[in-house]
């Protein structure tokens, strides 16, 4: 079950003033302290009196969606999604987390009215984009393991496939991109109209492709390492009070090291073939994600920048 990371966003905030003057100075802020994006804004400026006119900057975040985020602006309607949240048992908070996984969407106001349609019609919030299947069974056994054992893990547990008992192989959540940059140099690669116009002219197929892209990465390191293989070896990754354990995919030449273990030809075979169609079902699953996203905000939310490359 997804966990509302909403609830921990944080902005560190400096000035402008200091940066410029080579300090850092500032403090973390956490949003949910705060009512209004009026009321935080107080707070920024009272942590800064020592300036007349502080400019914010806000340099680094935590939790916080790119969508309500910049370096020099916070989206006050941040502030009206955790009103609404922080009063919610952690139940209702936990269903909205899942919702919002299954659709692909930022937490906002939005999100909020269409989660709370769905529940009036007696629709289940936490419903997956995809049918039940081996992969979500494995899933919540994995889960319960380790809540059995006592681990926070369980929880933010994304997807898992079981390779033997209490031996599991972990998949990250995969999260949709929202910013893109386009480069240039004056000696490789575009050229600086070439950068700007891929910027300009970038379309919700360029979206798609790019964050299926980066989904394609993230898997095609194990299905590399799986090919050709009659034997690989499984890791400890982590584990709670022996009772359960989560296992990561290794080379065979790791197979000496403490923890490391190698599957029988028969598992290794048998692992080929359920990683491939556990991705398939996870690309299958991440690409709805995509198109929820697009179909609800377009191109409006994500950014977009070149840069110039120092030669």
């Amino acid at each position: 079950m997804a966990k509302l990371e909403i609830l921990n966003a944080a902005v560190y905030c400096g000035t402008y003033g200091k940066y410029n003057n080579g300090s850092i100075d500032g403090a973390w802020m956490q949003l949910a302290e705060y009512k209004t994006g009026e009321e935080f804004l107080k707070a920024c400026a009272k942590l800064h009196k020592d300036e007349p006119e502080p400019e914010f900057m806000f340099q680094d975040k935590e939790c916080l969606p790119d969508e309500f985020y910049s370096e020099s602006w916070i989206d006050p309607e941040i502030f009206q999604v955790l009103a609404i949240v922080k009063t919610w048992d952690t139940k209702k908070q936990d269903a909205f987390a899942d919702f919002l996984d299954a659709k692909g969407w930022p937490p906002d106001t939005f999100a909020i009215e269409e989660f709370l349609t769905a529940q009036a019609k007696g629709k289940q919030a936490n419903k997956r984009t995809c049918t039940n299947n081996w992969l979500d069974d494995e899933t919540e056994e994995a889960r319960s393991i380790l809540k059995s054992a006592g681990s926070w893990l369980a929880d933010s547990l994304y997807k898992a496939m079981k390779l033997r008992d209490g031996v599991f192989f972990e998949f990250d959540k995969p999260e949709i991109e929202k910013s893109f940059c386009f480069g240039y140099s004056s000696f490789y690669g575009p050229s600086y109209e070439e950068a700007s116009e891929s910027c300009k002219s970038f379309s919700e197929e360029d979206f798609k492709q790019r964050n299926l892209e980066k989904f394609d990465r993230t898997v095609s390191r194990y299905e590399e390492l799986l090919e050709g293989r009659d034997e690989v070896a499984i890791a400890k990754c982590y584990s709670d009070q022996a009772r359960g354990v989560i296992y990561y995919i290794l080379d065979p030449d790791y197979a000496t090291t403490d923890g490391v273990t190698k599957l029988t030809k028969e598992e290794t075979f048998d692992l080929k073939e359920k990683y491939l169609r556990a991705v398939y079902i996870l690309r299958a699953k991440f690409m709805k994600q995509i198109d929820s996203y697009l179909k609800r905000y377009g191109l409006t939310k994500i950014r977009k920048w070149t840069y110039c490359s120092d030669d």
